[in-house]
């Protein structure tokens, strides 16, 4: 199967999106926290459901090349 590219570029988006939102707590100063954790609440939705789509998009073409 040939890659796509803006498919592996937006499921690494997705992915970056999710693993600095889980590791919020860890690395933000606390005098930055709310202005981070307004961003993100924004973000995190559309982080996970993009993966979501995206994996099952790429999952479907990659089964339709198989047929």
């Amino acid at each position: 199967m040939k890659r796509v590219q803006s498919i592996d570029l937006v499921r690494g988006f997705c992915i970056f999106l999710m693993v600095a939102g889980h590791m919020l707590d860890w690395w933000i100063i606390p005098s930055n926290r709310l202005m981070i954790w307004v961003l993100f609440s924004f973000l995190a939705p559309i982080a996970a459901t993009g993966f979501l789509f995206i994996s099952g998009f790429s999952a479907a073409l990659a089964y339709k090349d198989r047929i």
